[in-house]
């Protein structure tokens, strides 16, 4: 080997290393800096419900919209449980926990969701209890919404089945995590408005709120090729139909006192164009508004203004949407 190809040599074994070196620096910055802005909420205002047994999937799959057979595999998914008239009932979030079904639910009427399992359950083989030991937490990051947050306490942690921008869910006894930002669930709240994703009573009111117009099937909490399940047929027909004309989107407001929920919304040429839901942070809420009027400055009667404006990770004239990534 003459001294060209020693010097060519030692040459290239440098630059391999120091560009191996160079990667794993910058990846390891990056992963740092991303855990730095990892938030963490508690969710006081969700509950866990336990199924277990050999018929629990059978029960699920048919109370529930999503397809439950496949929440083994999926690990995590969303579902909603509505009325005999297709209206929304309870939102769920379904984790796969060793056999059992952990079930997600609000806190508020976890009583009343525990009491309609019973009543459908009939001969099934299942077994329904509150899981009072147990919490729901959400992580998240405003910056990068697929960091995996360092939970260390868990029994269930994956990703929100929703949208992937809100980060992911963890069901757990004690503080998931040791050394991220713990905050508040008003941050949380604030966030999940920001994206545009409703989860309390007061985004969907129990009894009145239609699910497509809720956007479930844009949040991946309906399978349109399962069996049937309660409440199906209205969904199923406005599906068919194609036509959603009204949806739940996130609105900003502009100026004005912070409406009550419930609130009528005016067009700008004085047509009614929806209801506000909800407010949080005295800035940032959701609506529902016919499409529309999406973009349109809208008013109240008391003069406040808002805008509405369509997640970015939602549908293509209303046929195809992408996940947030």
């Amino acid at each position: 080997m003459n001294k060209q190809e020693i010097l060519n040599c030692l040459f290239s074994n440098w630059y391999h290393l120091f560009r191996r070196h160079t990667i794993k620096s910058f990846l390891r910055k990056f992963s740092e800096k991303n855990t730095e802005n990892v938030k963490f909420a508690k969710l006081n205002h969700r509950a866990v419900v336990q199924l277990g047994g050999k018929d629990t999937i059978e029960h699920l799959q048919g109370l529930v919209t999503n397809d439950v057979t496949l929440l083994p595999s999926s690990k995590c998914m969303y579902a909603m449980m509505l009325n005999t008239q297709g209206r929304i009932d309870h939102n769920l979030i379904l984790h796969w926990n060793d056999g059992e079904v952990l079930i997600d639910c609000d806190e508020s009427r976890a009583d009343i969701f525990m009491k309609l399992l019973k009543r459908y359950k009939l001969r099934k083989k299942v077994e329904i209890l509150e899981r009072n030991d147990l919490n729901i937490w959400q992580s998240w990051n405003e910056s990068c919404s697929n960091v995996m947050p360092d939970v260390k306490h868990h029994v269930c942690a994956n990703p929100d089945p929703r949208v992937k921008l809100m980060g992911w869910r963890v069901v757990s006894c004690d503080q998931p995590c040791d050394d991220v930002m713990m905050t508040s669930s008003k941050d949380y709240h604030i966030w999940r408005y920001k994206v545009g994703v409703p989860e309390t009573d007061i985004d969907l009111p129990p009894g009145k709120s239609l699910p497509l117009e809720s956007n479930l099937d844009f949040m991946h909490g309906i399978n349109f090729h399962k069996g049937c399940y309660l409440g199906q047929e209205l969904t199923a027909r406005t599906h068919h139909t194609g036509v959603v004309r009204k949806r739940l989107i996130p609105v900003e407001i502009l100026e004005g006192k912070v409406p009550e929920p419930g609130t009528s919304l005016r067009s700008e040429n004085n047509k009614s164009a929806g209801r506000l839901r909800g407010v949080v942070g005295g800035k940032h809420g959701l609506a529902l508004i016919k499409l529309d009027y999406e973009g349109q400055i809208l008013t109240t009667s008391g003069g406040t203004k808002l805008k509405g404006q369509r997640p970015l990770w939602w549908h293509n004239e209303g046929r195809s949407y992408s996940d947030g990534a």
